[in-house]
């Protein structure tokens, strides 16, 4: 569940983009902001029809009045941030299908280079330890229910800087903590980019070395002692930048989490089955086994487990057990 009340923190400025000449979307209003994130999240998002419904009981489809996806961004969405607050102001934003798709043209849009160098020297490290996640559909990142996983239940718990975590995309390091928090600045919230097409569309080489250029750049400007690569795809995109991250970074101990062996090792020591990973998606199901990662991360990066957590995990695993004999039941 998005939650509406989130204020994110990050460091303000501004990012001068008038040198670069690109199709500007034109300052564009509130309104109509929403109106293309609606569509774009209505037309090509996986959720199901029946959970696209206003409160007074208005299904919106495709061909709903705008007015049912403004309002459908307003009761379901986090709010916009005010244009005041947005590090590339609103003049300079191009249009919104600019970013739509999978091309070189997108991959190297100085929008992206121009953020990416701002988070680059003004994002703030919170702890000595980092957790690098892929990305995902649902944005802005930091109140998807998959990236809160990482960091919910340690907020709970009084460990709400145990580490930092950030998504690492075609458009860059996105730093997603509580306190620094970017994912709500543009393009961060406005791009649309398939990592599952890039193959297909001969572009894949590229996509991962821009990738690499901005975790390599984003590390040089930091000083962790341990990073935690955490990649729930079953590419190769997170294997290969792990692997050369260790040849770049000796000084840094890296470790390789979530790969397609553990993910279906956890689901059989939670529900007592395997469900293929083909049919594994996004769901309470997946988020369910993010105690187990936050479990091995922690362990990688304090070499033990605080009490809290031990005592965390005790409750989990019982929660594991009734959802075990729900499911034999069923």
């Amino acid at each position: 569940m998005t939650n509406r009340n989130y204020t994110p923190v990050f460091k303000e400025g501004n990012v001068d983009l008038s040198e670069f000449d690109y199709p500007r979307w034109g300052d564009p209003s509130e309104d109509e902001i929403k109106l293309k994130i609606m569509k774009q999240f209505i037309c090509f998002n996986k959720t199901s029809p029946s959970k696209k419904v206003l409160k007074d009981g208005t299904r919106v489809t495709k061909d709903s009045p705008d007015e049912d996806f403004i309002a459908y961004f307003d009761q379901k969405f986090s709010p916009l941030l005010p244009p005041e607050k947005e590090i590339i102001k609103r003049k300079d934003w191009a249009t919104f299908e600019t970013f739509v798709g999978e091309s070189l043209e997108i991959l190297h849009h100085p929008v992206f280079e121009k953020m990416a160098e701002y988070i680059r020297n003004n994002s703030v490290q919170q702890s000595d330890y980092l957790v690098i996640c892929c990305c995902g559909h649902k944005k802005p990142y930091s109140t998807s229910e998959f990236f809160r996983g990482f960091t919910h239940p340690l907020k709970l718990e009084g460990m709400t800087h145990a580490y930092d975590l950030v998504v690492l995309s075609c458009s860059g390091v996105i730093p997603i903590n509580e306190g620094n928090d970017f994912s709500f600045c543009y393009p961060f919230r406005q791009y649309d980019w398939n990592h599952g097409r890039e193959h297909e569309k001969g572009i894949k080489e590229d996509a991962f070395e821009q990738r690499y250029f901005y975790i390599k750049e984003y590390l040089k400007t930091k000083n962790y002692k341990k990073v935690a690569i955490s990649s729930r795809e079953t590419g190769d995109t997170f294997i290969k930048i792990y692997n050369r991250l260790k040849e770049d970074f000796p000084d840094i101990q890296f470790m390789k989490v979530y790969d397609r062996q553990e993910v279906e090792d956890w689901i059989t020591g939670t529900y007592g089955y395997v469900k293929g990973t083909k049919e594994f998606k996004m769901t309470e199901t997946r988020t369910m086994l993010h105690p187990r990662v936050v479990t091995k991360i922690l362990n990688f990066f304090y070499g033990s487990l605080p009490d809290v957590w031990i005592q965390y995990l005790k409750d989990f695993e019982e929660r594991c057990a009734k959802k075990r004999q729900y499911k034999h039941k069923k």
